[in-house]
Order: C-alpha cells, then sequence, then structure tokens
C-alpha cells in the first residue's frame, strides 16, 4: 500500500492530466495511458485468464472508453478510483460475452501466467520450469473463483490496494470485502492443495 504522500502525489497528476486532456490537450493523454497501461493489463491478463494478444486488445478498448468518458468524470473525484471501475466494468462485460461465444475467444490456461517468462531462463532452466508451472496452477486455481472473490483479491493482493480502496470501487462494504479476501485466500489454498503444489 503507498503511503498518503504518494496517493496524493498521484491524484494530483491524474487531476493535472485530466484536466488538460479535458481541455484537448492530446499528450496529456498519452500520459494517462502511459501511467495506466501497467495496472489495466494486470488486472486485465489475470481476469480474463486470456493470452497477451487478447488482453493487449482489451486494454485499447479500455482506454477507448476511458477516452470518450471523461467529458463526465466528476473532478471531485480520485481518477484512479473512476478507472478502475471502468476497467472492472469493461472486464465484467467482456467476460459475459466470452462466455456467450466461446469459440470467439478461446482461454488457454497455459498462456495465462501471473508473470512474463523471466529473464534468467537459459541459465536457471529448472528453477524457471518450476516457478511457471506454479503461476500456472495458481491463475488455474484464481479463475476458478467466484467473480466478486477474484476481483477482491487481484485488486488486494496483486493490485496491492487497500482494503477500503477495494470496496469504494467494488462498491461493497470493506466489512464484505475483508470476508471476500478471506473466503477467496481459503479456496486458492484449497485448489493448490488438490493440485499437490505447496
Amino acid at each position: 500500500m503507498q503511503p498518503e504522500s504518494s496517493h496524493q502525489n498521484s491524484d494530483n497528476l491524474d487531476a493535472a492530466a485530466v484536466g488538460q486532456t479535458q481541455m484537448g490537450n492530446a499528450s496529456a493523454f498519452e500520459e494517462i495511458v502511459r501511467r495506466y497501461t501497467p495496472l489495466a493489463y494486470s488486472l486485465t491478463y489475470r481476469l480474463l485468464g486470456a493470452d497477451r494478444e487478447a488482453a493487449e486488445e482489451a486494454v485499447q478498448e479500455i482506454f477507448l472508453k476511458v477516452y470518450r468518458s471523461l467529458g463526465r468524470f466528476d473532478a471531485r473525484k480520485r481518477f484512479f478510483t473512476w478507472f478502475y471501475t471502468i476497467t472492472l466494468n469493461h472486464l465484467r462485460s467482456e467476460r459475459r460475452r466470452r462466455h456467450a461465444h466461446p469459440e470467439e475467444a478461446p482461454v488457454s490456461i497455459d498462456e495465462a501466467l501471473f508473470v512474463p517468462a523471466h529473464p534468467n531462463e537459459e541459465t536457471q532452466p529448472e528453477a524457471h520450469a518450476v516457478a511457471r508451472e506454479g503461476e500456472r496452477l495458481a491463475q488455474e486455481a484464481l479463475l476458478l473463483l467466484p467473480e466478486q472473490y477474484r476481483e477482491v483479491f487481484l485488486l488486494r493482493h496483486v493490485e496491492g490496494l487497500s482494503s477500503r480502496e477495494v470496496a469504494e470501487i467494488l462498491h461493497l462494504p470493506e466489512a464484505t470485502v475483508r470476508t471476500h479476501l478471506f473466503r477467496a485466500r481459503e479456496q486458492l489454498k484449497r485448489s493448490l492443495l488438490e493440485r499437490q503444489w505447496e
């Protein structure tokens, strides 16, 4: 979790970039894209269980939605929270579409890893193979979680948001966030143990 001063600095940078974008400064929106692409990609990659190409396409669609919606952004609120809400809503819609048309969006668990290949894989092939297997099993277990548990777990533990921020983004009481988080951890542990991963 970032310190309060860091949050404030990020919020100020966001507010400046949003304001300039609303006034027609294209380079200001490029700054938003640069700052938020890692967050959007991480969440997209893990929530959809998609391959990299599909994740990149979804991220482009998210930023298009953000750009088109900036005129409705309430400057009294945090852009960070607003961005995450748009991202999650888009990913939920994308998941529903994929379930309705699975042939259009095949999901490969083997491709849906948490992290890219380790740069030292050539010098540490055995360690790399073990890490890749761990990531594959973790992603497989994650995709088996109910949607509400998966979102809470990813926002809290992968994205590093506070319980309060997760509650704000998902429009849930903090107590519910904590309950979902506990249940997500328990289900993940069970799933990984069933796959004989410790």
